[in-house]
């Protein structure tokens, strides 16, 4: 009614003053950091195709540091079937704020790629 809080306010106004959970910030913490991790690991892989992966490291290094970058690389590998998980819930949880899941799917579909080479022990490619 007239008196409730925000309800004057358009839905999604208000949706912004909620106060998140640790487990929602999470998520939308790992939006970011699977999203960059999934956009380096894939230019490396494009990089090894095109012959100039050891210059792209270097480079990439160059804004984020060696070690960032091989931790993105290597949790992304090492970590992907949970991580699989963890993005799924991230895109869940962007549809139900009504944020376009862009980033969070795309990040799902690489590390289940990444879990099916694993499983595979496929060689990258």
């Amino acid at each position: 009614g007239p008196g409730r809080r925000g309800a004057d306010r358009p839905r999604r106004e208000r949706r912004g003053r909620r106060r998140p959970g640790a487990a929602s910030r999470k998520l939308c913490r790992s939006v970011f950091y699977k999203g960059m991790a999934a956009a380096v690991t894939e230019s490396l892989r494009a990089g090894r195709a095109a012959g100039c992966e050891d210059w792209l490291r270097e480079n990439i290094a160059e804004d984020i540091g060696m070690d960032m970058l091989d931790r993105l690389e290597q949790g992304s590998i090492t970590h992907a079937a949970r991580r699989t998980d963890e993005m799924a819930a991230a895109a869940d949880q962007l549809r139900e704020l009504g944020i376009p899941a862009r980033i969070a799917v795309a990040s799902r579909d690489w590390l289940a790629q990444l879990n099916e080479e694993n499983l595979s022990g496929a060689a990258a490619s």
